[in-house]
C-alpha cells in the first residue's frame, strides 16, 4: 500500500508544470503563430521585470501545460544575456484570445539595479509533448 501512494505522489507531483527548465532548449515543441507585446519592463532593485499580452492567433485551443519563455538582455542592443526566465501556464487559450504574461528574472551573479534599461528578446511559447 505504502509504495502503491508513493508511485500515485510520483505521478501527481510529475504532472503540470516542471520547475527545472532550460531556457532556450531545442528539446521543447515551440508553438507558433502566436503575438506577443512587451507593455512594460521594470526593476525592483533586486530582480528585472516584464509584463505583456499574448494572443492565440491559431485556429486551435492551446491546452496547458505550456510555458513562455525570454532572455533577459542588459539593454536594447540584445548584446550581452543576462539571463532567462520561463514560466508555466495552466489553463487553456482558445484561438483570438488573448492572455497576460509576466517574467521576472534575478540573479546572486549581477547587481539588477546596474541594468535600468535591460531589454528582453527571444519571447516563445512552447510544450514539452
Amino acid at each position: 500500500m505504502t509504495r502503491l501512494l508513493s508511485i500515485i505522489l510520483l505521478l501527481l507531483l510529475s504532472i503540470g508544470c516542471e520547475s527545472n527548465r532550460i531556457i532556450g532548449s531545442q528539446d521543447a515543441m515551440e508553438i507558433t503563430n502566436v503575438s506577443f507585446t512587451t507593455d512594460n519592463l521594470y526593476t525592483t532593485g533586486t530582480s528585472l521585470n516584464v509584463e505583456g499580452t499574448l494572443t492565440n492567433n491559431n485556429s486551435y485551443t492551446i491546452y496547458p501545460p505550456f510555458y513562455i519563455e525570454a532572455l533577459f538582455y542588459t539593454d536594447n542592443t540584445s548584446q550581452v544575456v543576462l539571463g532567462g526566465s520561463s514560466d508555466c501556464f495552466n489553463y487553456p487559450i482558445e484561438p483570438g484570445v488573448s492572455t497576460l504574461w509576466s517574467l521576472e528574472y534575478s540573479s546572486d551573479d549581477i547587481n539588477e539595479s546596474y541594468y535600468p534599461d535591460f531589454s528582453v528578446n527571444s519571447i516563445r511559447i512552447y510544450t514539452n509533448q
